[in-house]
């Protein structure tokens, strides 16, 4: 059977060699996308019950904020309701950069504090000792701490004899009881947990302090609807009897795991099933060759069932040649995917979870080996089926060939054909809408100049204020004086900082405390002079910062143009005055400059932004941007040094680059982007060679047809016109299914469309103009070729 199979696949290496390398190629990368689907969606997270587990944010319709924090008021109203939740638990909404000593070099570690309830709930177990429970959570008891498996092995290289080790977390020196097991990051990068009430008992006591996000299990048999109805009924009823917190009367209620991977989810998703896609075409290119090879071999397979070879035998020996081909292109497929995986590692965004182990382990290769199995039994056993049937007798009076069969295998050919040409549709609309997305996102004036800026964040455990100011003006000096920084300065926050960071409400001079709540919240910044040039931030009105706007001077402020427009857009904001603050006693704060809007939160949409002088509001966080004159990159070992001569005891952390940063806000919609449009590009390669075969074989079988045609005086234009249409007529027909499909199939792409319509028209049109391009290319070779047939020859042959 293989032997057979082998000489008669070498015997048409033309056909057979494009056939499996498209096979191959598609076999790779559904191998490569699906190892990401497994090691993003499929591995275990170190969650359990997963089902059950929801993320609780209050939301603020009034301000039109959908992720308020939640507070300790919200944790007790929903512990209440047990016929609802099983548990909750709360964590810090952002994770806390906290300077770790422990007797070695200091280090700026992730922290976050949790309430009791937290592990337990999310099922979560340790790698060694044991994690924190209620009995930690206590104001007064023992600080005790947490590890992630990831710092326990960077820096005590998983030690066992860590567990017990005291160590200084911040201002606070607690004893480490567990660390994590490898698979479990929630919240993202956390490298230590801390019992809340432990760490912060006077938070606890501030009832409606929101700083911290929700996690909770649904009982079992309650749905989302049911849980948001019954929570947004019990936050409206709240705020109302707290009165200042009124805004936040509805509770957002999604699963945690699209909390944890967002639209990554549905993004890998989406990839592989257009692999899938891609790898259909393939299949549907070998078995057009296998029924190729079945019509040129028609009366050898005739003589052999005339000679008394059962129709099983046939398919034997037909189906030893899918099966040879299926293990040529699964070898070299998989053989494929180790280069592709390489690639999707370097290039894939950091911020999904599980990407760093993305790996050709044992479940990606059993599944990279069903595929090539499938193919086998799927596009292999039709062309088979019907090569071997038919009148023996009859097929054999006719030379072998059979106008029954002949027209059956033709008619599945461009079955075929219009259905590889309906799938590439697909993926080059899906392609077009993406790629126009990333245009408008690339579009995106962020507000500021990201190229050669150098950033790193510094926080202090201790001090008060002035010797926090006095240590940031001694670094900005430092780092200015530099060889190669044109200016630096200091921010709270940073642009691109994340979903959640400062917000702040405001009311402006004049209006009433109705008016003044439906203001949305604003994004709260404490800036250095020089912050606005160094970001290259346009100042549209009024003045910078200066020396003078000390913490003994009068309050001031500057916002961005959006707050301007709102309030006053007539012009005029500069002298105009505003509190951050609902609390009627706060200080009024004058408007002394208007800037652009910058992009703090989300790439996608700006808000109101409001700067104060960091002499007037040191925090113990503090972001620090410097612009050079050349690759940014450089300085960051010298900025280290130059902190380290101030404060040796005093880490930095999160350094990189301005433009690295925008890379990564950006790097999900790219991946996606080229990814989608590379497996289109396949598809119409593999659509194309599908309609080549198609005309090459209807030119083979008709060209004594074609000869007399010419015989009688048919000129070569009116063949070549003959020849095209026979090809055009299952593009025609695969590219309209394929638009009707594409247009229902839009809505899997649309949540991921930033500013771009899912019909829009410049995609479908380029889709469709691309497709008509392809095809009108791969008919011309084919139809060429049926031009120079010699009329004379073919007939005396025939």
């Amino acid at each position: 059977m293989f032997s057979s199979g082998l000489r008669q696949l070498r015997a048409s290496q033309a056909l057979t060699f494009p056939a499996v390398a498209g096979l191959a190629l598609s076999i790779g990368a559904t191998t490569a996308i699906f190892s990401v689907v497994h090691a993003v969606l499929l591995q275990s997270i170190g969650l359990q019950d997963t089902a059950r587990l929801v993320s609780l944010w209050p939301s603020d319709a009034k301000r039109g904020q959908t992720h308020v924090e939640a507070c300790f008021a919200d944790l007790e109203d929903w512990e209440k309701e047990t016929g609802l939740i099983e548990q909750a638990a709360l964590a810090s909404s952002v994770n806390l950069d906290v300077p770790m000593y422990d007797g070695g070099e200091p280090q700026q570690v992730d922290t976050t504090t949790v309430t009791g309830d937290f592990f337990q709930l999310l099922g979560a177990r340790p790698a060694a000792g044991r994690l924190l429970n209620k009995e930690d959570d206590r104001p007064g008891a023992p600080l005790n701490l947490v590890l992630s498996y990831r710092l326990w092995k960077a820096r005590y290289a998983a030690d066992p004899q860590v567990i017990g080790r005291k160590l200084r977390n911040g201002e606070s020196v607690g004893t480490v009881v567990g660390v994590t097991r490898s698979d479990f990051d929630f919240p993202r990068d956390v490298d230590v947990f801390v019992p809340l009430r432990a760490a912060w008992p006077d938070v606890a006591t501030q009832k409606t302090f929101r700083v911290f996000r929700a996690v909770a299990k649904l009982r079992t048999g309650v749905t989302l609807a049911e849980a948001r109805a019954r929570l947004s009924t019990l936050a409206s009823q709240s705020a109302r009897i707290r009165g200042a917190d009124s805004g936040v009367a509805d509770v957002l209620v999604t699963p945690l795991l699209d909390e944890i991977y967002g639209p990554a989810r549905r993004a890998v998703w989406m990839l592989l099933g257009a692999v899938m896609l891609v790898l259909l075409i393939a299949c549907a290119n070998v078995a057009n060759l296998l029924l190729a090879q079945a019509t040129v071999r028609n009366r050898e397979l005739m003589v052999r069932a005339a000679l008394g070879a059962s129709r099983g035998h046939l398919l034997t020996m037909l189906l030893g040649e899918s099966v040879i081909l299926a293990l040529i292109a699964g070898t070299a497929g998989l053989l494929l995917a180790i280069g592709g995986v390489r690639v999707l590692s370097a290039t894939a965004p950091a911020d999904i979870p599980g990407l760093d182990a993305i790996a050709l382990n044992g479940p990606v290769l059993l599944f990279g080996t069903l595929i090539s199995v499938a193919t086998v039994a799927v596009f292999g056993l039709g062309p088979a089926l019907i090569a071997t049937r038919g009148d023996v007798s009859g097929q054999l009076r006719q030379g072998g060939r059979s106008s029954t069969s002949g027209s059956a295998q033709v008619g599945s050919r461009q079955w075929l054909v219009g259905a590889e040409i309906a799938l590439s549709v697909i993926l080059l609309v899906g392609a077009g809408l993406l790629i126009r997305s990333f245009q408008a996102l690339s579009s995106v004036d962020p507000g500021f100049r990201p190229e050669n800026v150098l950033t790193f964040r510094l926080t202090t455990s201790t001090g008060s204020q002035e010797e926090r100011r006095a240590l940031y003006g001694s670094v900005l000096e430092r780092v200015r004086s530099l060889p190669g920084v044109q200016s630096a300065a200091a921010i709270l926050l940073r642009p691109l900082s994340g979903l959640v960071g400062w917000d702040t409400v405001y009311r402006v001079e004049g209006q009433t405390i109705t008016d003044a709540a439906a203001n949305p919240n604003g994004n709260y910044e404490a800036i250095s002079p020089q912050y606005f040039e160094t970001l290259g931030i346009r100042m549209r009105a009024g003045r910078d910062f200066g020396p003078s706007d000390t913490e003994t001077a009068p309050g001031v402020v500057i916002i961005n143009a959006t707050t301007a427009q709102r309030h006053w857009p007539e012009g005029g904001a500069v002298g105009r005055r505003l509190r951050l603050s609902a609390d009627p006693k706060a200080p009024w704060l004058s408007v002394v400059g208007v800037v652009n809007d910058v992009r703090y939160r989300e790439w996608e949409a700006s808000r109101p932004d409001f700067y104060v002088p960091y002499t007037q509001r040191a925090q113990h966080r503090t972001d620090f941007v410097i612009r050079t004159q050349g690759d940014p990159g450089i300085l960051a070992e010298a900025v280290r040094r130059e902190v380290f001569a101030i404060d040796p005891n005093q880490p930095i952390s999160q350094v990189t680059t301005m433009e690295r940063i925008v890379s990564r806000v950006l790097a999900r919609s790219r991946l996606t982007g080229l990814v989608l449009t590379a497996l289109a590009v396949c598809a119409l390669g593999l659509a194309a060679l599908g309609i080549y075969g198609l005309l090459s074989y209807t030119v083979a079988r008709r060209t004594p047809e074609i000869g007399v045609r010419m015989a009688v005086g048919a000129t070569p234009a009116s063949v070549l016109r003959l020849v095209a249409v026979g090809g055009l007529g299952p593009v025609a027909a695969g590219g309209l299914a394929g638009l009707a499909s594409a247009a229902i199939l839009t809505r899997i792409v649309g949540s991921m469309l930033y500013e771009t319509s899912p019909f829009d028209v410049w995609s479908w049109l380029g889709s469709v103009m691309l497709l008509l391009a392809t095809a009108c290319a791969a008919c011309l070779l084919p139809a060429w070729q049926a031009t120079r047939i010699d009329a004379a020859r073919s007939l005396s042959r025939e």
